[in-house]
């Protein structure tokens, strides 16, 4: 009977330590996989995500987003974008109307003196003014006051775009930037204690 138990005995510590044992070389082998990877490098492309060289879609940006740093940032990148791509507009937008606003006061003033001298020099001479010149001098003012207000209207969609592009540049670089950390902070450790088998190395991360 007792041989029978020291037997029994001997077999459960055999299997417990094999299943530690088994246990310990599967976390080794895990670890030296996790270990082998590299965190992945976030950069910014206009208003999305590259990851490693790979660009991402929108919605795919919004969802790497929500992974690394929460909602609240995937939202404000959506903001941060938004914002980003009307100043591009504004931009764009004002880099044709300020040269047609300048041209157009420059030749609106051009008419408006040449139509005023002629209308003055046939009035000098006694006659009623010069129709014609009255006319160009008219059609001279009506351009220079266009011109002006197409240039303001440009001058200010310039600065508007001038504020709004570095503004969402500097958020999304700055969620770029958490992302990146974020990717980075995720440590892994190894540990020697208990085991659901017994006794052996956990991993922590």
């Amino acid at each position: 009977m007792k041989r029978h138990l020291i037997i029994a005995i001997a077999a459960i510590a055999v299997s417990t330590g094999f299943a530690s044992g088994e246990a310990a070389a599967q976390t080794i082998i895990a670890t030296d996989d996790i270990a082998s990877g590299t965190v992945p490098t976030v950069s910014r492309a206009g208003k999305v995500l590259c990851v490693d060289g790979k660009r991402l879609s929108s919605s795919e940006t919004f969802d790497y987003v929500s992974e690394c740093c929460g909602l609240p940032y995937a939202q404000r990148w959506n903001n941060s974008a938004r914002l980003y791509g009307v100043g591009k507009g504004l931009l764009i937008s004002s880099a044709v109307t300020i040269p047609v606003g300048v041209v157009s006061t420059y030749f609106g003033a051009v008419f408006t003196v040449a139509g005023a001298f002629g209308a003055t020099a046939s009035g000098v001479s006694g006659n009623d003014p010069d129709q014609n010149s009255v006319n160009v001098m008219t059609g001279g003012v009506a351009m220079l006051y266009g011109g002006v207000f197409v240039t303001a209207v440009g001058v200010s969609t310039l600065i508007a775009g001038a504020v709004c592009v570095p503004i969402g540049k500097s958020r999304m670089n700055d969620i770029v930037g958490r992302c990146n950390s974020a990717n980075s902070g995720r440590s892994i450790t190894m540990n020697f204690g208990p085991c659901p088998h017994g006794v052996g190395m956990t991993l922590n991360f």
